[in-house]
């Protein structure tokens, strides 16, 4: 008897995943899809660049389940949950990577067009799936010139503001504290995706796993207590300590996702001091805009473990040549510098550049 495999594709901004998912491993891949529901459907929207099928993790040849090879990182976290770690083994022109509840046996190389991945999953498997997942694809779009922004993303009546910047400068804070506002509504917490139309710059979101510090979070209260029910008492935890909390849960308790793109109209760049007052600081020279803008970029291959992603190494040749034709457009945005608690820093820097475009 045939095994009737389900056949789903995750679709990109031009990326296009076949996802082959055996019916023994539906269970373990449920919160899996549900994490990605927004891109994955029945069709394939382009042409597919990968394959990548799911399997039990116990159906793999015994020899791939006891092959010896070097232990590697594919991420580092201080959150347990995303410290992934594997044995990595070749096997011709394949790479098998595997830890006691996921394997995945991959091609040496990528050429990105119809490269096929078989992975094996059991009931610990989410976390390095999405990981898996996530990173193909940013890979694979940002080789073919994709520009990324490192930052969180909050519409102000409906206007994308983009709030960049390193980790610890503010991102998160502002943007928890725009959603204190019923003019604010959340759009991305990490990534957003840049694209070129006649009428501007577009952001398209990424979705975020959110892994938030209690500090962090004491200061907007509003959404701790909504969040209480599953963090419960978070008075004694110190204040860098990081929760991982689950994304459907959040995006419910701030009001839901909005995964649609939008015109990008406001970058923020925040830098965050706790008690001083919020101030927002206009910044109108042209390369100072374009030096901001390039220390926002995402690129993976900046924070990534070699060791393991070896079959596809992003080549930024083209990155680099969208980025220049946006340029003109990109230094046309409003751009803001916030400083202080943050509190008013992201409706502050929208409606001073909304009063500007009204009056210009």
């Amino acid at each position: 008897m045939s095994i009737q495999v389900k056949q789903l594709y995750f679709n990109f901004l031009g990326a296009t995943v076949s996802l082959g998912i055996h019916p023994e491993v539906e269970g373990e891949l449920a919160f899996v899809l549900r994490f990605f529901r927004a891109n994955i459907g029945d069709v394939a929207l382009h042409e597919v660049n990968f394959s990548v099928e799911f399997v039990a993790w116990a159906s793999a040849a015994p020899e791939l389940l006891t092959c010896s090879g070097r232990r590697v990182a594919m991420r580092r976290s201080s959150a347990p949950e995303f410290d992934l770690h594997v044995e990595r083994c070749e096997r011709g022109d394949r790479t098998i990577f595997r830890c006691a509840h996921t394997w995945i046996d991959a091609p040496e190389r990528c050429h990105c067009h119809g490269d096929d991945f078989r992975i094996g999953v059991s009931e610990g498997s989410t976390v390095m799936v999405i990981d898996f997942m996530r990173d193909l694809v940013i890979r694979h779009l940002e080789s073919r010139g994709r520009v990324v922004l490192h930052a969180a993303g909050s519409l102000v009546d409906g206007e994308l503001v983009a709030i960049c910047g390193a980790k610890g400068a503010g991102k998160t804070t502002s943007l928890l504290h725009s959603l204190e506002s019923p003019r604010c509504r959340y759009f991305t917490g990490d990534k957003i995706f840049l694209e070129q139309r006649s009428d501007g710059i577009w952001g398209h979101p990424w979705r975020d796993w959110p892994y938030i510090g209690f500090g962090t979070l004491s200061h907007a209260r509003w959404l701790l207590s909504r969040l209480k029910p599953l963090l419960g008492e978070v008075a004694s935890k110190p204040e860098r300590a990081k929760v991982l909390i689950d994304p459907d849960e959040f995006e419910s308790k701030v009001g839901g996702a909005d995964m649609q793109p939008r015109r990008l109209s406001v970058l923020l760049f925040p830098r965050v001091a706790p008690g001083e007052p919020c101030q927002t600081h206009e910044v109108t020279d042209g390369a100072t805009k374009w030096a901001l803008v390039n220390q926002s970029l995402e690129r993976l291959a900046a924070t990534s473990f070699f060791s393991w992603q070896s079959y596809l190494v992003p080549d930024y040749t083209k990155m680099f040549e969208t980025l220049a034709t946006m340029r003109p457009a990109l230094e046309a945005l409003s751009v803001y510098e916030g400083t202080g608690d943050l509190r008013r820093a992201v409706i502050d820097a929208a409606d001073a550049a909304f009063s500007r475009a009204a009056c210009s």
